[in-house]
């Protein structure tokens, strides 16, 4: 994959358009990259689990960023196991940017997990919510 796509639920889904954050780092972890690829986030609120693996190709020079454009990524989690909203389980190279993510969970919140060796991961701009928890 590389190139502009976008992430929109509005929007049927298609080669260049993914309607959850989940569709898209499917395609990446299964396709990998050869180029820089830009997403585009439109028509939020999204409201998932996100788990972003391995992805073939990335570099610095051939790395993912995704627009958020002050849409929002939510999750509720009841699971000690599972509690984050976004989670880098080995994915690298990777750039979010204007996007909130929200971890909505009253004892099991993460907002962002990073795992599994992921490196280069940046946030830009972005806000992580953790509102309810109110235990340590």
């Amino acid at each position: 994959m590389n190139g502009s796509y976008t992430i929109n639920k509005s929007v049927a889904s298609s080669s260049t358009n993914f309607t959850s954050f989940q569709a898209l780092f499917n395609a990446l972890s299964s396709n990998g990259v050869d180029g820089a690829v830009t997403v585009d986030v439109l028509n939020g609120p999204y409201t998932e689990q996100v788990n972003a693996n391995d992805i073939s190709g990335v570099s610095s020079t051939n790395a993912i960023t995704i627009n958020g454009n002050n849409q929002i990524l939510r999750f509720t989690s009841t699971s000690s196991t599972n509690r984050h909203t976004l989670r880098f389980a080995g994915a690298d190279w990777v750039t979010v940017k204007d996007l909130t993510i929200e971890a909505l969970g009253t004892t099991y919140a993460w907002g962002v997990r990073l795992y599994n060796n992921s490196d280069y991961i940046t946030l830009d701009g972005c806000t992580v919510r953790v509102p309810n928890v109110t235990s340590t």
